[in-house]
Order: C-alpha cells, then structure tokens, then sequence
C-alpha cells in the first residue's frame, strides 16, 4: 500500500513539474513573439468606425491541398494554406464560420476601433481535412500576420452594406 502510494505521488509530482515546465515556455513563446512584433505594423488598421478581422492559416502539411470556406456574417472566402484574409466589419453582433468537411462557428461582438485575430487549422476528418476555428490573442495574431500576409492576402470591406473586395497582388 506504501509502494503504491509512493508511486502515485511520484506521478502526480512529475506532472506538477511538467505542467509548469510547459507553462513556462509557453511564456517564453509569448514573450519572444512580443519581441519579434515590436515596431510592426499591420497592414489594415481599424477607423473609429469600423473593426478589422484576421483570418490566418499557418502553412502546415496536413490538409495543405484543402482550402477552408470562411465567412463573416455569410460573406463568403476561401482561405488557402499559408495566408491571411482580412475583413473590415462594421461594429456589432457577427459570426465567423470556417467551413470544410464540418462547420465551426465563433460568435462576437465587434468594437469600433479594435482588431480581431482568428486562427483556422486543420483536424482530422473522416473523408477531408476538418476546419477547427479559435480567436487568438493581439500578440500570437499580430506575430502570425506579421510571418504570412503577402501579395496573395485578400481584403473583403464589409463596412457599408456595399462589399468590396481588394487582394494585394492586384495593386
């Protein structure tokens, strides 16, 4: 019973250990993303009127050959492997939906003046890549457009109830 005991805490003290050894990096990571963005600027900016959203994909091999159907609010785009799509959103109640074999759906609410980062990655589906949405943080978002905005980003102006579209490769 002693020897069991022993053991269970042995256990339970090494994933206390490993816990915080983790957590720690994971600070360590935020602190030299914070680093690396200092002086950055994003490429889109919010007015006083209006909010702007990131849309980024890290480059990754799973599911690279599926691109994802993003939208916000029903306005529709497609999100390829490595890139980044930026929405220009009037404030309020939105909905941002990554698409592909599932659905995934992020409700918020938009101020004016703020930028919003989401990240989609790919999960295992059962017959194509699933698309998995989650917010990020200003940091891990700036950092991430910083590494992936390029010539291929598109810019949708959801702002007026007119949509316009822009992609940088086409100034």
């Amino acid at each position: 019973m002693k020897k069991r005991f022993a053991i269970f805490m042995m256990v339970l003290f090494a994933l206390l250990v490993s816990s915080c050894a983790s957590a720690q990096k994971a600070a360590e990571q935020n602190e030299k993303m914070a680093r690396d963005i200092e002086g950055y600027q994003l490429p889109v900016l919010p007015t006083d009127s209006t909010a702007v959203v990131y849309v980024v994909r890290q480059s990754r091999m799973a599911g690279m050959m599926i691109p994802f159907k993003i939208s916000i609010d029903g306005h529709p785009e497609i999100l390829k492997n490595g890139s980044v799509d930026i929405f220009i959103i009037k404030p309020g109640s939105h909905s941002f939906r990554a698409k592909s074999e599932n659905q995934d759906e992020i409700l918020f609410t938009a101020e004016a003046g703020q930028t919003y980062f989401f990240e989609v990655t790919p999960k295992m589906g059962a017959f194509i890549a699933q698309a998995a949405a989650a917010p990020l943080d200003a940091v891990s978002g700036t950092y991430l457009v910083k590494r992936l905005y390029d010539a291929g980003s598109y810019i949708l102006n959801l702002e007026d109830d007119k949509v316009s579209s822009d992609s940088k490769d086409s100034e």
